[in-house]
């Protein structure tokens, strides 16, 4: 997923850049500089940037809640649950709570902070 995302990204900001240089000239397009033709195509072009701009932002926010952060909770959670296999749960619960807070629907994680809080003895954190 990260190659089509990277390759539309670096086309965008390409097309954006074109699109917002002032006086730029394409092949046959000097034709029409004073019609009204050149500043309704000036006018799509610069509406065309900017959508593309905007879906560039959104597949972002999308990349970023769907891919990277159930992964970051992942790595958080091995690493809570290598701690909570030797006996550490102080060390552990850092990492179990760092991943409910990326991937909070994730009964891995919850299961593994209940069972954290129940061996430190914090009954109440359990109940929640």
């Amino acid at each position: 997923m990260h190659v089509p995302a990277l390759c539309s990204g670096f086309f965008i900001i390409i097309g954006f850049t074109i699109v917002q240089l002032k006086g730029f000239k394409i092949a046959g397009f000097d034709k029409f500089k004073d019609s009204k033709k050149n500043g309704i195509k000036r006018k799509y072009l610069r509406l065309f940037g900017l959508l593309t701009i905007l879906i560039l932002f959104i597949m972002i926010l999308v990349i970023n809640s769907i891919v990277v952060k159930p992964y970051l909770a992942e790595i958080y959670f091995y690493k809570g649950r290598e701690n909570l296999r030797i006996a550490q749960y102080h060390d552990a619960l850092p990492n179990f709570e760092y991943a409910k807070k990326l991937d909070p629907y994730n009964g891995r994680i919850l299961h593994n902070l209940g069972a954290t809080y129940y061996n430190m003895g914090m009954f109440e954190e359990v109940k929640k």
